[in-house]
């Protein structure tokens, strides 16, 4: 695709440009910022009116990017956007993608009961118009979620369905998260050697797939089952290549939990330099990502007054027009009874307040120059 679009940039008359799906599948693979230009890109070269669904679905690639470089209250401000856009048809097969989205947003926050009603809504949409894929990539995040939940056995079930429709289906791009919730799922549940089987046929599925984001999700879950069976050393050598393809990928959230893990796992081994080495690594990614986030938040009433101001309807302009109107009539009031309130102040002080005579201050300004 890349080659395609060295040779010709500009994009047919009423199809989508090549950068709408080179954004799609930057995202998967999980180039977050390569994915972004090229949404930006597409945008440039889209009319939003001809394609709405388009249009709302690059939101839609966009929010996922922002949101997995942890810019959280943008990615929930084009999510909002992406929405409004596809209006009705928000609850036809354009709007599972936005709602699984929003769902994944609301368990971060955790608003679970929200974020399992927006699964809800998605998985009816995709049973009622029959949609296999999307079906699958619900399931995935609903035993996501409710594993974050605490509810293991909902989670289970959950992922079990999202394997059994990605195997019947082929479907190359969901089957690695299939093993990887499933197994997640089960090492929480204690069952430690079916979870790394899983996870084991997780890895070969990556490959296929070359995405590295549920490559190194799978290492960490066999690093983890290896790591309660007391099995530390392989335990490391899992969780150090899942650090490696983190640090590759620049996967600062998965990074971290595996400096974390690691620095367990040497302390398990009594190794405690490698271990205090480990647990530096985790604290200073902790304190970049804290920091940045800190900077985030501080600017975030900032960014979503200007994401309104700038996509604001005409009713509320004018209702900001009035209201600044209102104001400014209200300052001049404000000021012309000051004015009369200091002239009032200087007359009392130079006149008799019983006969409205010159005092003896106005005579002495009057006697001075004489």
């Amino acid at each position: 695709m890349y080659n395609a679009l060295q040779r010709d940039p500009t994009p047919d008359p009423g199809n989508r440009p090549l950068q709408f799906n080179l954004s799609w599948l930057e995202r998967w693979s999980g180039h977050f910022h390569a994915a972004t230009r090229l949404a930006d890109k597409a945008f440039s070269m889209m009319d939003q009116k001809q394609d709405p669904q388009g249009w709302s679905k690059l939101l839609v690639i966009k929010s996922v990017c922002v949101y997995s470089l942890g810019e959280l209250s943008k990615a929930d401000a084009i999510l909002g956007e992406s929405l409004e856009i596809l209006g009705a048809e928000a609850h036809g097969r354009a709007g599972i993608e936005a709602l699984t989205v929003l769902a994944n947003m609301c368990a971060y926050h955790h608003d679970y009961e929200k974020a399992l009603s927006k699964l809800q809504e998605a998985m009816a949409i995709a049973d009622r118009l029959n949609l296999v894929y999307e079906r699958s990539h619900i399931l995935q995040t609903l035993s996501r979620i409710e594993l974050r939940c605490g509810t293991v056995e909902a989670a289970i079930d959950a992922a079990k369905a999202c394997l059994a429709v990605a195997l019947k289906h082929r479907n190359a791009v969901n089957l690695p998260y299939a093993y990887e919730v499933l197994g997640a799922a089960l090492v929480k549940a204690g069952e430690l050697e079916e979870a790394r089987t899983l996870a084991a046929k997780g890895l070969v599925a990556a490959q296929f797939s070359q995405d590295r984001r549920v490559a190194c999700h799978l290492h960490y879950v066999l690093g983890l089952s290896l790591f309660e069976e007391q099995r530390f050393h392989e335990a490391q050598a899992e969780l150090e290549s899942g650090l490696l393809i983190a640090a590759e990928a620049n996967y600062h959230h998965w990074t971290r939990n595996f400096y974390l893990k690691l620095s367990h796992t040497h302390e398990a081994l009594e190794d405690h330099r490698n271990a205090l080495g480990y647990l530096k690594a985790y604290v200073t990614l902790q304190q970049k990502m804290f920091t940045e986030e800190t900077e985030r938040q501080s600017n975030d009433f900032r960014n979503r007054l200007e994401f309104r101001l700038a996509h604001s309807k005409a009713d509320y302009e004018r209702e900001l027009r009035t209201r600044t109107e209102t104001l400014n009539a209200e300052l001049r009031d404000a000021n012309a009874s000051l004015r009369d309130l200091n002239a009032r102040i200087e007359f009392n002080a130079l006149h008799d307040a019983l006969t409205g005579v010159g005092n003896r201050r106005i005579m002495s300004k009057f006697f001075e120059p004489a």
